[in-house]
């Protein structure tokens, strides 16, 4: 690899890293500005974090290998989902992307929601003393997530935030119930 060849590949990197930190602050730029990573790259990213997520809400049981494959392949084919959803439900106000756009987007969204995630996953697992941690852990983590994708939504299809609720809102409640029927 040439010189300026190593060089745009560390500049997209850091383009990344700091397109991720917004996302986290809630600072969306348009949706087809993220067609620009590979997506294959971003899966990868995406299930190494959800590896991470599983691994420290399940703790070394044995059971969470078998956790971890069900819940890789419904992240996996809820991505596709979300993506097909989204095309169909900001299509019908006009806000018309391409089916890949979306995808792009969901897996940027994923990837910033499950780091801060893992950060509460990590806390929570230092107060192992008192349930409550736990628990008020997760509904922080969860209200967070749904903000953080509904709002980020809206900025980058320039939507209404109530509309991007929605959307996610639908989402999020047919992957929770699959999840607890299949987990």
């Amino acid at each position: 690899m040439s010189i300026l060849g190593a060089f745009i590949t560390h500049l997209k990197g850091n383009i990344m890293f700091n397109d991720l930190i917004n996302l986290i602050k809630i600072q969306s730029k348009n949706i087809e500005h993220y067609k620009q990573y590979p997506i294959a790259f971003l899966f990868f990213i995406m299930f190494l974090l959800e590896f991470l997520s599983t691994f420290f809400s399940e703790g070394y049981e044995s059971t969470s290998t078998s956790n971890f494959t069900i819940s890789l392949i419904i992240v996996f084919i809820f991505t596709f989902i979300e993506a097909v959803f989204f095309v169909y439900w900001f299509g019908r106000i006009g806000k018309n992307h391409s089916f890949l756009t979306f995808l792009h987007y969901d897996v940027m969204l994923s990837i910033a929601a499950n780091i801060p995630v893992i950060i509460v996953l990590l806390i929570t697992q230092n107060f192992n003393s008192s349930p409550w941690v736990a628990v008020i852990g997760f509904l922080a983590a969860f209200i967070y997530v749904i903000y953080m994708f509904s709002t980020n939504l809206a900025i980058a299809t320039t939507s209404s935030k109530k509309y991007a609720f929605g959307a996610i809102l639908i989402v999020a409640l047919l992957q929770f119930t699959v999840q607890l029927l299949v987990l």
